[in-house]
C-alpha cells in the first residue's frame, strides 16, 4: 500500500497490473467536512464539558448552534482537507479568545449568546476572518480570490444579472441536490458575457461570484502563453485542477478571444506556428470542458443517492470583446452553452 499527493510523478512501471494495481482516489465530500468540523467546533470551543455546559442554555441549543456553523463552512470550505480545517478552527478559537480578552471576558464568564442566529452570526464573522489567513493547502500560490462585489455595485444589466444568478446557484451542492428530485441530472454549462469593452463583464463575473458566495479562479491569456512548448497547455490544465480541488467555484476566463481564435478564420502563413499552439490550447479547453460538464453530470446524479453530499461544482465563467473570434465548437452545449450580450449601458 503506498501513498501519494502527486500520482502524475510516480513512475508508470510502478502502476501497471501487478504492483500497484488498483488506485483509489481520497477526496473529501462536503458531507466529509461537515462530521468533522461538528467535531472540531465541538472541542475547540467546548474542551471541559462542565465548562462548555455553563456557556449553553441548553445542550440541545449548542448541538443546533455547532450543526448549524458546521453546515455553514462546510459550503464555504472546498479544498480544504483535514489538516487545513484544523487549523481553520484552531485560528477561529484564537480569534475568539482575543476577542473575549478584548471585552474584559474569561472562559468562567463568558456566556455563550442564547440567541443561536447571533451566536451563528458572530462565530461566521470568526470563520471569514480567519479564513483570509488559513488557505487551503493545495491552493496555495494560485490565484484565487473572493470577490468583494455585489450586484448593486454594478448599475443596470438586470436580464445578465438575472441569467448569471440562474447559472452559478447550480454549482451548490444543495441546488444540485434539489434538481436531482425533480430529475434534472445535467449541468447547466458555462456563461460567456460579449460586449463591447468597458461594459463590465469582468465585473459583473466578480459580482455574481461574490453573491453566491463562491471563490473565483482568474485565467487570461497573460497566465497562459510562454516561450516553452507545452507551457500554454499545461496552464489550462493547472487551472481547470485547481477550480475541481476548490470547488464549487467559478473559473473565469478574460478575454477569451485573446487564448483560442476561431479555427475558420486560420489563413494559415506566416501565422501558422502561433495557429498551432492555439490549437493545441483549443484542444485543451475544449477536452478540460468536456470533463467539468461530466463530473458536474455525475454529481449530479449522484446527488439523488447522497442527499447532496458532493462538493459542488465547477461554473466556467468567459468574457470576450469580439464573439465572432470564438470557435463554434466552444459555443455548443456543455461548453459556453449561455451566450448573454452586455450592451452598452
Amino acid at each position: 500500500v503506498g501513498t501519494s499527493n502527486r500520482s502524475g510523478d510516480i513512475d508508470p512501471i510502478l502502476r501497471r497490473g501487478g504492483r500497484l494495481e488498483h488506485e483509489i482516489a481520497v477526496l473529501n465530500t462536503q458531507e466529509d467536512r461537515r462530521c468533522l468540523l461538528e467535531s472540531l467546533l465541538s472541542r475547540a470551543f467546548g474542551e471541559n464539558e462542565d465548562d462548555f455546559a455553563e456557556k449553553m442554555t441548553k445542550d440541545s441549543l449548542r448541538s443546533e448552534c455547532v450543526t448549524t456553523l458546521a453546515d455553514k463552512i462546510a459550503m464555504q470550505t472546498g479544498g480544504y482537507v483535514a489538516a487545513d480545517l484544523t487549523a481553520l478552527v484552531r485560528t477561529m478559537h484564537k480569534l475568539s479568545l482575543e476577542e473575549d480578552i478584548a471585552h474584559g471576558l474569561n472562559l468562567q464568564s463568558r456566556k455563550m449568546n442564547s440567541d443561536q442566529d447571533a451566536e451563528v452570526t458572530r462565530m461566521l464573522k470568526l470563520f471569514h476572518t480567519a479564513a483570509k489567513s488559513v488557505q487551503p493547502s493545495c491552493l496555495r500560490g494560485a490565484t484565487i480570490t473572493l470577490p468583494n462585489l455585489t450586484f448593486d455595485d454594478v448599475i443596470g444589466y438586470e436580464e445578465v444579472k438575472s441569467s448569471l444568478q440562474r447559472v452559478l446557484c447550480f454549482a451548490k451542492p444543495e441546488q444540485q441536490a434539489l434538481s436531482s428530485r425533480f430529475g434534472l441530472h445535467s449541468s447547466p454549462g458555462g456563461v460567456l458575457l460579449h460586449g463591447p469593452p468597458g461594459n463590465s463583464k469582468t465585473r459583473l463575473a466578480s459580482a455574481a461570484a461574490a453573491h453566491h458566495g463562491l471563490p473565483m479562479i482568474s485565467l487570461s491569456a497573460a497566465d497562459i502563453y510562454s516561450p516553452y512548448v507545452g507551457d500554454a497547455e499545461a496552464e489550462v490544465r493547472r487551472a481547470f485542477q485547481l477550480a475541481r480541488q476548490a470547488a464549487p467555484c467559478v473559473l473565469f476566463i478574460d478575454e477569451l478571444d485573446s487564448i483560442v481564435t476561431n479555427r475558420d478564420n486560420d489563413s494559415g502563413g506566416a501565422g501558422s506556428t502561433s495557429a498551432s499552439v492555439e490549437g493545441r490550447v483549443l484542444a485543451t479547453l475544449l477536452t478540460e470542458m468536456d470533463g467539468i460538464q461530466n463530473s458536474n453530470d455525475s454529481e449530479f446524479s449522484n446527488n439523488s443517492n447522497k442527499g447532496g453530499n458532493s462538493s459542488g461544482g465547477v461554473i466556467v465563467l468567459g468574457a470576450t470583446n469580439r464573439l465572432d473570434f470564438i470557435d463554434a465548437a466552444l459555443l455548443r452545449k456543455g461548453r459556453f452553452h449561455h451566450v448573454l450580450l452586455v450592451p452598452l449601458p
